[in-house]
Formats: C-alpha cells, sequence, structure tokens
C-alpha cells in the first residue's frame, strides 16, 4: 500500500482557516447571543406591559433593547455573513485536506478555492429600508 504523502499547508492558507474559522464561531455566538435577547425582551415587555406603573421605564428600556438587538441583526445580515464565513472555511479547509493527501491536487487548484472562499465572504452591508410605495 501506498504511503500518504503529507505536503505542508501554505502558512496563508492555515491563517485563513484560524481566522474564518474563529470569525464564523464569533459572530454565530453574537447573532444566537442577539436572537435570544430580542426574544426576551419581546417576552418581558408582552408579559407585563400595563401591569405596574413603577415598571414603565424599565419595560421601555427592555423594549428598546429587544429592537435595538433585532435592528443590528437585520441591518448587518448577521446570520448570513456567519454563514458565508462557515461556507468559505468549509470550502478552503476540503481544499487543504486534497492538497495535503492527493498528490494531483495542485497549489493552483488550492488557491482557486482560497479566492472562491474570498469571493463567498464579501463585505459587509448595510441592509436599506425598502421603498414604500
Amino acid at each position: 500500500m501506498a504511503e500518504l504523502q503529507n505536503r505542508a499547508i501554505p502558512e496563508e492558507m492555515q491563517i485563513a482557516l484560524r481566522e474564518w474559522d474563529r470569525k464564523a464561531t464569533r459572530l454565530s455566538r453574537l447573532y444566537a447571543l442577539l436572537g435570544a435577547l430580542s426574544v426576551t425582551c419581546s417576552l418581558f415587555v408582552a408579559t407585563f406591559v400595563g401591569t405596574d406603573a413603577a415598571l414603565t421605564g424599565s419595560i421601555r428600556v427592555v423594549a428598546f433593547v429587544g429592537t435595538a438587538s433585532l435592528a443590528w441583526i437585520g441591518t448587518f445580515n448577521m446570520g448570513g455573513k456567519a454563514n458565508a464565513l462557515r461556507s468559505a472555511w468549509r470550502l478552503l479547509n476540503a481544499a487543504c485536506i486534497r492538497y495535503k493527501y492527493e498528490e494531483s491536487y495542485t497549489f493552483e487548484e488550492l488557491h482557486t478555492q482560497y479566492v472562491a472562499g474570498e469571493s463567498l465572504l464579501g463585505v459587509i452591508t448595510i441592509a436599506e429600508p425598502s421603498p414604500k410605495h
């Protein structure tokens, strides 16, 4: 049985993999946290609004936090960005594995997958409200 060749992954690709993984994990966690915060705030407001005049100030703050959380999620398309980061990581990770163990897989093919991953990331876009007619 032929021994698998174990080529080294270029340092730039290793750095990209670590960064994309770290960013995808952090953005996914922030997305989940803001979503949970929004739901919790909504439940708090729905439960306690109109029950006690002393809670009016707190209810306003909680309503603001819940709405701000949703606004951050929607405005910056956090779910889409987290998915794009994870997809880019998966693409490059699979290419790195092939490059490492498959002798016929060239550096040019690896680089092509890196570029494809970078293009998935795109740029940060801010969602604008749709015009009302």
